[in-house]
């Protein structure tokens, strides 16, 4: 009961009944060829960021009426913006990324006055325009990603006013769901220009209505504006600047080299000093004409402090620091020592929720469906039993609560015991089961030290799973009482994630976590905070040996950091 019926073809008057995949396959209409043609030769231009040839080929499929679908349409218009000069990612440097600074600079910034005249970029505006009139005529909206690339030409031609105008109506646009490089170029332009009250207004936009953060391609932006506003917003320039640094500082754990070098322009500059009422300074401008500007709401604590001083600034370049202690040891602030930064509050309670929300529902809001695949080479993800997994993550959540009312059971660390278990174990011929002597390693090397670890494991490891061999029961009870099975059906990076972040402790693991960051899309740079205070990697000097190394986190925040008020 429940299966179908086969019937056979070969029996005259028999009817082959279809099933409903093969019906709905019956029912798609085979696409014109010459249809794929123009996708296909669209597409190739695109690849070659051939601008000139992509026009000529839907000028003729419009004069031979031949549809141009709707992605096509949207590739268009961005080739018209052109892909080769698109900037490279900013943030923390490679080894030499940093040599050919024109290649990073080309359309990180807005056209300046000399080029706005250019005919060619003004054809490929005008081609980018005439494209969105006829997607109108055709009732086609545009995406986000076709938005963003006519705001950003009319940035880079200083339309800004087109381009404000562009942006109301994107965000008014279902079909748009807005992305943080929909602001970005006209952010930059106005920063460009100094226009430092419409680069905060757009700031508080982006934090308040649409909840974006900046990357730092804008906190760079914005600090530049600081440094080169016009007269009006000198005053206000100084507190924006202060503000701008700490969110850069929480957000960003190394800054590019093209960032660094403008956080020195500005304490080089006359703003970083105190500004004169009574205009005897001829440097600064009448205080009398100045505009207020104010920063959208807070969004870390603030950490940096004034950038504006009486006796100005020292500045020292190539600092030389002692890891082991985190001491200067060269410079104008030589002996003095780099702190540890915590967390923020809020990061904590903001990580555990998004864990536990992808816990039971699968993903985070806003990110659902990002992939059927588990990351971490683990294979596709298993149907979700939401019952299951609520009920028994309410089990672990009692564990470690009763683990924190126990004071001589608070773990100091939490082992993440499969990566640790199946290090080097991607030989020809090497056993199902993990390393069982490899994490008593580690767990031996924490207890010698009177410090209590977690040891987290998956289920199927632990007796009397056929993958435990016998010999290891003995070691897996030695485990007890500071071990825990993650359930079955469950992923246990769940486990020891939740277990480092409840009890904010060390967490022993060589796991880059990259499918967790990305479902953690929104608390990406908290992760890589936390991450970066909070991971001890390890490595064993051979494989079948047990000589282990730890390696724990630096004992200070390699962050923008004030030391003792100076």
């Amino acid at each position: 009961m429940g299966q179908k019926r086969v019937h056979d073809s070969s029996v005259p008057g028999r009817k082959i009944e279809k099933s409903e995949t093969q019906k709905s396959k019956t029912k798609k209409r085979k696409k014109d060829p010459q249809v794929l043609q123009v996708r296909r030769q669209l597409q190739q231009c695109c690849a070659r960021n051939d601008f000139q040839t992509a026009i000529a080929i839907y000028k003729k499929a419009l004069a031979e009426n031949i549809e141009v679908e709707a992605q096509s349409l949207y590739n268009l218009i961005n080739l018209c913006d052109g892909f080769e000069n698109r900037p490279l990612h900013i943030g923390t440097p490679k080894p030499n990324s940093c040599k050919n600074k024109s290649a990073n600079h080309i359309d990180s910034v807005p056209k300046t006055e000399d080029n706005h005249g250019d005919d060619q970029y003004d054809f490929r505006v005008k081609c980018a325009f005439q494209i969105q009139k006829d997607m109108d005529r055709r009732g086609l909206p545009l995406n986000e990603t076709a938005y963003s690339a006519l705001i950003r030409m009319l940035s880079k031609a200083l339309r800004l006013e087109e381009a404000e105008s562009l942006l109301n109506e994107a965000e008014r646009t279902q079909q748009c769901q807005v992305k943080i490089r929909l602001y970005s170029s006209l952010l930059q332009a106005y920063c460009q220009q100094g226009s430092l009250d419409k680069a905060v207004k757009l700031w508080k936009r982006m934090s308040v209505q649409q909840k974006l953060s900046l990357t730092e391609k804008e906190y760079k932006a914005l600090l530049q504006c600081c440094c080169c506003c016009k007269s009006e917003f000198l005053s206000s320039s100084q507190i924006i600047f202060e503000r701008v640094l700490s969110e850069l500082a929480e957000d960003v754990l190394v800054p590019c080299q093209d960032t660094v070098q403008t956080i020195q322009k500005w304490f080089h500059s006359r703003n970083a000093a105190p500004l004169s009422r009574d205009n005897s300074d001829n440097n600064h401008a009448d205080l009398s004409h100045a505009v207020k500007i104010e920063a959208p709401p807070k969004s870390c604590a603030s950490i940096i402090g004034p950038v504006v001083s009486r006796e100005g600034w020292s500045l020292d370049f190539g600092c030389t620091i002692a890891n082991s202690t985190g001491v200067l040891t060269s410079g104008c602030l030589q002996g003095q020592s780099l702190h540890p930064v915590p967390l923020l509050e809020e990061s904590w309670s903001a990580m555990i929720d998004y864990n536990e929300q992808i816990v039971i529902d699968g993903s985070v809001e806003g990110h659902q469906n990002i992939s059927e695949f588990q990351g971490g080479g683990k294979g596709k993800k298993r149907p979700r039993d939401k019952e299951h997994n609520f009920k028994n993550w309410r089990r672990f959540l009692d564990f470690l609560d009763s683990l924190q009312n126990d004071k001589a059971r608070v773990p100091h660390a939490v082992l993440d015991a499969a990566n640790v278990g199946y290090y080097e174990q991607n030989f020809k011929g090497a056993p199902r089961h993990v390393n069982y002597q490899k994490i008593d390693r580690v767990v031996k090397h924490f207890v010698s030290r009177n410090k209590n670890i977690l040891v987290i494991l998956h289920a199927r490891h632990f007796p009397p799973s056929p993958l435990c061999p016998q010999w290891a029961v003995p070691i897996v009870k030695s485990w007890q009482p500071l071990v825990y099975q993650a359930d079955k059906g469950m992923n246990d990076d769940w486990f020891w994630l939740q277990a480092a972040l409840k009890f904010r402790c060390l967490f022993v693991t060589n796991d880059l976590m990259r499918d967790h960051q990305f479902q953690m899309l929104d608390m990406k740079r908290k992760f890589e905070r936390w991450k970066e205070r909070h991971q001890v990697k390890f490595h064993f000097l051979s494989r079948s040996g047990l000589e282990l190394e730890l390696f724990y986190p630096p004992r200070y925040s390699r962050r923008i950091q004030r030391i003792n008020n100076n």
